[in-house]
């Protein structure tokens, strides 16, 4: 019986629901409907088939979570799809292509 917070081999492969306990074991909240919605519309882990069968080697859907978590933050705008904040040297970049742009009109 597979024991999906048991420590598992990076080369080990796993079928989809195998992976998605795995995964939800070590803080990745995965179902395996969501891995098989990923593996039609990419995005997902590499997977290989046998027959009608799908198998994800552990190590690459482990590698594939981690890839997409963030780093750590202390506010939502922290995150690469919050708000940036614009420097100086982008600002008068700005401005001086404006500037440049209108007088070669």
């Amino acid at each position: 019986m597979f024991d999906p917070t048991a420590p598992i081999e990076p080369a080990t492969r796993l079928d989809r629901n195998q992976t998605a306990a795995a995964l939800t074991a070590r803080g990745f909240k995965m179902a395996h409907s969501t891995l098989a919605t990923l593996a039609s519309r990419g995005g997902g882990p590499p997977f290989t088939k046998f027959g009608p069968h799908v198998a994800y080697q552990w190590g690459d859907a482990l590698t594939w979570a981690q890839r997409r978590t963030s780093a750590p933050v202390i506010l939502a705008s922290q995150l690469a799809n919050g708000p940036k904040e614009r420097s100086s040297d982008q600002e008068t970049n700005k401005a001086g292509s404006g500037r440049h742009a209108h007088a070669a009109a």
